[in-house]
């Protein structure tokens, strides 16, 4: 990519409703090639901007699952989380980088599911997103 981005225009251009799709999977294809650097520097700088870049839309699959499966919501977002930088880790040059890390990160999400069941609750009110408020 030629142009620069500020953090916030990146944040735009990689989104999954982005005008400019050409951008957006340049865009990707860099943060997915970079990750995966041998310099440890750009690749944890890339990491945390594939996070940055879909973290917000992880949210509210977060929430979802925390409900239908009965357990706390901050796990489900630490095991989607991990499950985002496994699939940037995994996707290859070829791969659409941002589908592969958010398909990731929901297969972690429904893997709590197969968690300890001890660790469940079926308490609705210890569900509550108390960050939300």
């Amino acid at each position: 990519m030629a142009e620069h981005l500020t953090l916030s225009q990146a944040k735009d251009a990689a989104a999954r409703d982005a005008t400019d799709v050409a951008l957006r999977d340049a865009l990707w294809r860099c943060v997915g090639r970079d990750a995966r650097s041998d310099l440890p520097s750009l690749a944890q700088r890339s990491q945390l901007l594939a996070l940055y870049f879909v973290v917000p839309y992880l949210r509210k699959s977060a929430g979802r699952v925390s409900r239908r499966l009965c357990v706390d919501v901050a796990e489900v977002r630490s095991a989607m989380v991990f499950g985002a930088l496994y699939g940037l880790a995994l996707a290859t040059d070829g791969d659409d980088v941002r589908d592969e890390v958010v398909r990731a990160a929901n297969a972690a999400g429904w893997a709590v599911e197969r968690a300890d069941p001890a660790e469940r609750t079926t308490d609705p009110h210890s569900l509550v997103d108390r960050a939300s408020r």
